[in-house]
């Protein structure tokens, strides 16, 4: 698909592939950039269906450890075979895509969170199990992304537990509201017009104005059109269901 956009960009058949959401493992460029996160969340949400419906989450942070337990080894052996057993490597690296082994200590951390809000306290072991995904995080990504990680960790706890009331303001909900069509949108916009306007002869101040006006229209929009409607219409799915599939499951087994 032609943009004037050298190395960016894609075939209709790559377009298309791109529409499942897990277009790296079929071999596929992004379509955007942005769109590596996208096989990372569907995976995850896959697996968490899986397991929710085995019961396996009537203790979130023993699962939590174990999980995040198994992606260390996981990694530990990948990173061993790397020299001595290449095809051994490869196979464990699928393996961790497939089970969300390289970004479950961040999904796990939303999870305790989660589970923190929803009782209203942070138990021992929510704190031992924070602890555990931040090490994780360490081991798997190094010392600088494992503070990072610990200090966004704990804003996100602090407001998950109502203490920072600033965040409620209406100009940062709204930017909130429309924050995820807003990354999944802005980087081909911002790719395409920005040269764009500048050969039309505008400043590059000028042009970075116009081209963000544009995207958050856009996000705005998408979170509008699209968004909002989605999850109203998710929203109405009734988690008893998981129950009946899962009774379905032991009666036929």
């Amino acid at each position: 698909m032609c943009c004037g956009l050298p190395g960016q960009e894609v075939s209709l058949n790559e377009a298309a592939l791109n529409l499942t959401m897990v277009q790296a493992l079929l071999g596929a460029l992004h379509f955007d950039g942005a769109y590596w996160s996208l096989q990372a969340e569907l995976i995850f949400y896959a697996n968490i269906l899986l397991l929710y419906s085995c019961g396996v989450f009537r203790n979130p942070v023993v699962t939590v450890i174990g999980w995040v337990g198994i992606a260390c080894l996981v990694q530990a052996v990948q990173s061993s075979a790397a020299s001595n057993s290449p095809f051994v490597a490869v196979i464990l690296s699928k393996v961790a895509t497939v089970a969300s082994f390289k970004f479950i200590p961040l999904f796990a951390i939303g999870i305790l969170f989660y589970e923190a809000y929803r009782s209203g306290k942070v138990p021992g072991g929510t704190r031992i199990a924070w602890a555990c995904c931040l090490l994780a995080v360490g081991l798997q990504s190094g010392l600088e992304t494992m503070i990072v990680d610990s200090v966004l960790s704990a804003v996100l706890l602090l407001a998950v537990n109502g203490r920072l009331a600033v965040l409620a303001s209406r100009p940062l909900v709204y930017l909130g509201a429309i924050s995820y069509t807003l990354y999944l949108s802005h980087q081909n916009i911002g790719c395409v017009l920005l040269p764009r306007l500048e050969r039309e002869g505008l400043g590059p101040m000028s042009a970075v104005v116009i081209t963000t006006v544009v995207a958050f229209l856009l996000a705005d929009m998408l979170h509008r059109i699209v968004e909002k409607p989605s999850m109203q219409t998710l929203r109405q799915f009734d988690p008893r269901s998981l129950a009946i599939w899962r009774r379905l499951r032991v009666a036929s087994s």
